[in-house]
């Protein structure tokens, strides 16, 4: 660079017509003057297709209609009367034409019309790079393959033909690029087909699933795959190992070698590049609200306070839930701000970032978007370069593609009580597999590995480890144990209010942590406006948290907690007489009513959304609590387990129409994933808000409820068989009451 000579646009062309560069060194590409006015010609064409003529400043007032354009620099005197460019009324003040544009007008046998002038010179920032001979264009594609744009709505492939033939439940990706003889994850597909360079069919096969790894063919450039339409989050990638998901995405990395041209005329795609969802769930303070009279955070453990958001290339923003935001210049300078009053929000023309608050807890489905609609959640993007967005919004939901131990990192149980942890309860395979393929196993310094369990009975805080693996997969999870001593909470009373469904009303679980503690050293009041066994609760048969949060009734039964508008903690308290103080417990058992259509096997029901949903109220419930006291110890009772085998999902429901393992792999899975990223932390923990492990400690196999029954209509030979696998037996209800009892005490 530094022995050539730079020709900007601005520097006059050479008399002699040619671009300057230092003799026997040329650099990059210098265009002649010849060649740049055949370019001027080529654009001219381009945008003067619709041009009926060319006028000078001396020609005649034209008689014809249409646009012309003005080819000289001057007063145009003969074009009146004309109305120029942003007015509305004719004025007989002719236009003047500018040096550098194109300049036009439209005549329309009366008057002309000045039309936008159009730029000819090449102006700062307005040589894109596909428009440069010297730099090169690399588009690159992330790790997810599956481009919305080639999405065909209701079409699915055939994979005898390779077509893309018309079916209502299936959603198609056409040809999408591949390279040969290459293993390829597939998060979830039914039908898939291959195809060569040219487009032409090689095989396919209709041999889906979830979780499928497949090896393209040595000839393949294409790949068309389709899946049931209610998929609404798809994932191809290179590997054969599962990966998180991504949006689909394209970059475009610009190569530019030394040119004799002034860099800052290019436009370089560096600029930042945002996805639907302003918010960004990694940048967040907890514990602390935005202020929308001053821009500045306050203390609220109800809250978590975003961090600055992008929104000033937006007129209008809609928000998950609208409490409080406030709106900042370019320099970060407070603005104004709103309190409540909807959800979408109109952005003040000075603002360039807003900040807003969000429940503890919500942050993994908060979102801030352009409109004044709410569409599906999708991740916080921010990145370089050109972008596509992923027309098929992500789900906040994990979906399932390798095993899952979903045990707590934190437990909390009695000094000497036993504990087993099951595998059956603990550890799952993605949806289809045995779990025969995997080998499970415990490592500790306490206790024993046993078949079918590990146990222990602890009598100091201790941690175990669950392992498991197959031929393609290796995971563990830590959980450390905190132990309470038999003496903990000697001479203290603690109020305890259960909040839940049909595994709440039935009293088993509630009576034995009552009758353990009448016997204890520390003692617990129960209070409520129902009783069971003589235990007073708000356990409801069928309830979801959506009834809680949104009905004042449902099923017969009425809402204690509402006040006529929505679930209020205080009006609860206020109007049942009943107080509660700190470090007394709030307990919530809820989730099976929410997750059990996951069970359809009709696919009727969007479990996502229903996740999505569930998380939503179950945090807006905890929040409404804690505004009463944020002294409160919350408990959420990890959702149990179902029993362990299908004759318990057809006795309940006398139907053939729900699946076991679908409740558990698309519905239950997911949900406890939900609960741990968002509850099992320290950030919660310190909040008084803990996730109780009640799901890796119930027995599947042994302590449901059972019944006899003959093995057919011709052999009476009599067997046991589960009779529902929801409600457990009265040992697994104790089984759930030791989870309780154990973090009673270890609090006290």
């Amino acid at each position: 660079m530094n022995d050539q000579v730079i020709i900007k646009v601005t520097d006059s062309i050479p008399p002699d017509n040619l671009g300057t560069v230092d003799k026997n060194n040329k650099v990059g590409n210098v265009y002649t003057k010849e060649q740049f006015t055949e370019r001027i010609d080529e654009v001219k064409s381009l945008v003067g297709s619709s041009t009926v003529g060319l006028l000078k400043i001396a020609d005649p007032k034209p008689t014809k209609f249409g646009k012309y354009e003005l080819t000289e620099v001057g007063i145009y005197a003969n074009l009146i009367p004309i109305i120029h460019y942003g007015e509305s009324t004719p004025s007989n003040t002719p236009v003047t034409t500018t040096a550098g544009f194109f300049n036009y007008v439209y005549f329309d046998g009366t008057n002309f019309t000045q039309l936008k002038s159009e730029t000819n010179i090449i102006a700062d920032g307005s040589v894109s790079t596909n428009k440069t001979s010297f730099a090169e264009s690399v588009v690159t594609i992330g790790k997810n393959i599956a481009n919305p744009n080639k999405k065909r709505a209701n079409k699915y492939v055939n994979w005898e033909t390779g077509t893309l033939d018309d079916n209502s439940g299936y959603n198609a990706f056409e040809k999408l690029p591949v390279d040969g003889n290459t293993d390829y994850y597939l998060h979830a597909v039914s039908h898939f087909a291959w195809y060569d360079s040219t487009g032409t069919f090689i095989s396919g096969t209709n041999v889906g699933g979830s979780g499928l790894t497949v090896k393209s063919p040595g000839n393949a450039a294409y790949l068309s795959a389709s899946l049931e339409a209610s998929n609404n989050q798809v994932q191809i990638e290179n590997g054969t190992v599962a990966t998180a998901y991504e949006p689909y995405y394209e970059i475009e990395a610009i190569t530019i070698p030394d040119l004799s041209i002034d860099e800052k005329q290019i436009i370089y795609p560096n600029s930042t590049v945002y996805g639907k969802n302003r918010f960004d769930k990694t940048q967040v303070t907890a514990g602390k609200y935005v202020n929308a009279f001053t821009g500045l955070l306050g203390d609220n453990p109800s809250y978590s306070a975003s961090d600055f958001c992008f929104i000033g290339d937006l007129p209008q923003i809609t928000l998950s839930s609208l409490y409080h935001i406030a709106f900042y210049d370019i320099n970060k300078v407070f603005i104004s701000g709103r309190e409540y009053g909807g959800d979408t929000i109109d952005v003040p023309s000075n603002a360039k970032w807003c900040r807003a608050s969000l429940l503890t807890g919500l942050s993994d489905i908060f979102q801030i978007e352009s409109g004044s609609v709410k569409t599906n959640y999708e991740p916080f993007i921010s990145q370089y370069g050109k972008q596509i967005e992923n027309l098929i919004p992500e789900n906040i939901i994990d979906n399932n593609i390798q095993s899952t131990i979903v045990t707590p990192s934190v437990m909390y149980w009695l000094q000497g009580m036993e504990l087993n942890i099951y595998f059956d309860s603990s550890i799952y395979q993605p949806l289809g597999e045995s779990k025969s393929s995997y080998y499970n196993s415990v490592y500790s310094e306490k206790g024993k590995f046993l078949q079918e369990k590990y146990r222990v009975s602890p009598d100091t805080t201790f941690s175990f480890k669950l392992k498991t693996e197959s031929k393609s997969q290796f995971i563990e999870k830590t959980t450390t144990v905190n132990v309470a001593s038999t003496t903990s909470g000697a001479g203290i009373t603690r109020k305890i209010l259960v909040i839940g469904d049909s595994t709440v009303k039935h009293g088993h679980t509630i009576k034995y942590i009552s009758d353990f503690f009448a016997n204890d050293n520390m003692h617990v009041e129960f209070i409520g406006t129902r009783t069971s066994q003589g235990v007073k609760h708000e356990g409801r048969s069928g309830w979801r948290l959506a009834n809680y949060m949104n009905d004042a009734s449902f099923d017969g039964e009425s809402n204690a907690f509402w006040n006529g508008s929505q679930f209020s903690f205080s009006h609860y308290l206020s109007s049942t007489s009943q107080t509660i103080s700190n470090n007394d417990w709030v307990f919530i058992q809820l989730g099976i009513n929410d997750i059990y259509s996951a069970a359809l096997l009709n696919g009727s029901v969007n479990v996502y959304d229903l996740i999505f949903h569930t998380k939503k109220y179950l945090a807006e419930m905890i929040a409404n609590i804690k505004s009463v006291n944020s002294n409160l110890r919350i408990g959420i009772i990890q959702t149990i387990p179902p029993a362990m085998s299908q004759d318990g999902t057809g006795n309940l429901l006398d139907s053939a129409g729900y699946s076991l393992e679908y409740y558990i792999k698309k519905g239950l899975v997911p949900w406890w994933n939900e609960l741990l990223k968002t509850y099992d932390n320290t950030e919660m923990r310190n909040n008084k808000i803990y996730l109780i492990g009640a799901t890796s400690i119930i027995d599947r196999e042994n302590n449901f409820q059972k019944y006899s029954q003959n093995i057919d209509s011709h052999n009476t030979e009599s067997i046991k068989v589960t009779a529902d696998d929801v409600h457990p037996a009265v040992p697994g209800y104790q089984q759930i009451g030791d989870a309780y009892i154990g973090a009673i005490k270890y609090f006290a």
